[in-house]
């Protein structure tokens, strides 16, 4: 009996950090990042205060692990993808575009970024953290694709010399969209998905 206790507690504890971030998550949704606390966190997470400190130093701390977590871990694993492929390069974009979307959707994605464009004047290291973590990493993935495009013949030499913002420059409107629009006029993420490749590919292939 004992030791099943001691099992169960030992799960409890692996699984605190993510059950951290969650309650990190809904407290920075719902009072944005300068009016969250770490005992409304705690509160959250049913947990006390000193317990959030075991495992994060701060907000910030916090804050970091929610973007590693959907943002920079999702696209590193991409990146293990990319370096085992052989296929062409055009596959390898619209992976890429597709996750793209797939986190422009997703709830912790949007809340990280509502909380950038709403107090980033505010708290200008979480902007920086974000551009050096997601944005810098992502468009290095895109240059790393149109690159490999432009080296096998796949893509004109013109693509290379592109700004890699405007290939990717729909992705970020249909982010903004869901985050100011979604509730008045609902985006057809496949349909947008389709127009964005074909604009791009259009545009890029030899």
């Amino acid at each position: 009996m004992q030791m099943k206790t001691e099992k169960r507690r030992r799960r409890r504890k692996d699984a605190r950090p993510s059950e951290l971030l969650d309650a990190a998550l809904a407290e920075f949704a719902e009072r944005g990042f300068g009016n969250a606390t770490i005992d409304g966190i705690a509160r959250r997470a049913d947990v006390a205060r000193a317990t959030v400190y075991l495992y994060f130093a701060d907000k910030d701390a916090l804050f970091d692990a929610l973007m590693r977590r959907r943002l920079t871990d999702p696209l590193e694993q991409l990146d293990s993808a990319f370096n085992s492929y052989d296929g062409d390069s055009e596959t390898l974009l619209k992976m890429l575009f597709i996750k793209l979307y797939e986190d422009a959707g997703d709830e912790e994605a949007v809340t990280v970024l509502r909380v950038l464009a709403a107090e980033g004047n505010r708290f200008p290291h979480l902007v920086q953290l974000h551009h050096d973590r997601v944005m810098r990493v992502g468009m290095g993935y895109l240059q790393k694709i149109i690159a490999r495009g432009v080296a096998r013949g796949e893509f004109a030499a013109h693509a290379a010399e592109t700004d890699m913002r405007v290939l990717i420059a729909p992705a970020i409107m249909t982010l903004f969209w869901r985050m100011v629009f979604s509730k008045v006029a609902d985006i057809d993420q496949e349909k947008i998905i389709e127009g964005h490749l074909r604009v791009v590919l259009d545009g890029i292939r030899k």
